[in-house]
């Protein structure tokens, strides 16, 4: 397929959320999510298939290279391996330190894991449903700090649109590439969760809002 854009997968199984697909060009991540019910994950994949001129791939391919004996690889496919492989690893402490707290701690002080996993927003650009203002909201959301929380209004205000806090509320719902953009650091202005649209929910936006910040979210 010539001048396709190459998306490497895999699935990271075992975490604090359950199986997790992501998946990532040689810029960066373009999907991130956690299997809730079987088929979960074929579809994750399947959604990826509809942009435009995509060659998606197996981490596993880059064994034989993705390709025959008398083929060069395909372009790209080793920065997307070293994407995907950060990213795997950045998941599993991430994962491993949730596990590990409890309510009785204080925040904890760790490095933000994910912070530093690039994400490709231009590939995002071509989704369904990808709209100027969704992709300034996840651009945005990436610079809310691990101990941080922020209401949508600041998030909309950050993107220059103070009056579609609904509209920027329904861009953080669709974050194709949640925990790595941390939506989860957005809650409503008296505190309340709103909603989580990743494994486990509110409860589990809660359980990470209290690991990050030391405080308590209860509404």
């Amino acid at each position: 397929m010539s001048n396709s854009v190459l998306v490497v997968w895999t699935v990271v199984p075992d975490t604090a959320f359950g199986r997790i697909f992501i998946a990532a060009t040689a810029v960066g991540l373009v999907r991130l999510h956690a299997e809730a019910k079987v088929g979960d994950l074929d579809r994750a994949a399947e959604e990826l298939s509809h942009y435009h001129n995509v060659r998606l791939m197996p981490l596993d391919s880059r064994a034989n290279r993705g390709c025959k004996e008398d083929e060069e690889a395909p372009e790209g496919l080793d920065a997307a391996c070293v994407v995907l492989e950060m990213t795997a690893a950045r998941l599993r402490s991430f994962s491993s330190n949730l596990e590990a707290f409890t309510p009785a701690q204080s925040a904890t002080t760790t490095e933000d894991d994910l912070a530093c996993v690039p994400v490709d927003f231009a590939f995002l650009a071509q989704g369904r449903g990808a709209t100027l203002l969704r992709l300034a909201v996840w651009r945005a959301l990436r610079e809310v700090p691990r101990g941080s929380v922020w209401d949508y209004s600041k998030v909309a205000k950050r993107v220059s649109r103070p009056s579609a806090v609904r509209a920027v509320a329904s861009a953080i719902a669709a974050n194709p590439v949640p925990l790595v953009v941390p939506c989860h650091r957005v809650v409503g202005r008296d505190g309340t969760m709103r909603g989580f649209s990743f494994a486990g929910g509110v409860a589990v936006k809660r359980r990470l809002l209290r690991m990050e910040t030391g405080r308590m979210f209860v509404k």
